[in-house]
């Protein structure tokens, strides 16, 4: 068992913040407990909270500190199908098709 840190921002909406602002609108946040099991990435502490929905033109940055793989748009991530993502570093995804965001552990 792993752990998924995440946020999911709306790409370049600085919503007039003025200069020197970050772009990007906070849209969820959190950190997910992974297994070898496939789950969707919650919106809570760790092992709580409901199941994100990321909407199409977001970006999730992620980090995981176990080997994982993750698949938007709705569908399920397995050891062989999805994003790799490499422990202890950064990754940022554009989401292409709106819907939740499946996590595993790569064992």
């Amino acid at each position: 068992m792993g752990t998924a840190v995440f946020d999911l921002v709306k790409y370049g909406r600085n919503r007039g913040a003025g200069a020197g602002a970050v772009a990007g609108e906070l849209v969820a946040s959190g950190a997910h407990t992974t297994s070898i099991t496939a789950s969707n990435l919650t919106d809570g502490e760790v092992g709580g909270g409901a199941a994100i929905v990321a909407p199409a033109g977001t970006v999730l940055g992620i980090i995981c500190d176990e080997a994982a793989r993750v698949v938007v748009g709705g569908g399920t991530a397995s050891a062989s199908v999805g994003y790799y993502l490499q422990p202890g570093i950064a990754r940022d995804i554009e989401i292409s098709a709106g819907g939740t965001v499946s996590i595993i552990d790569v064992a």
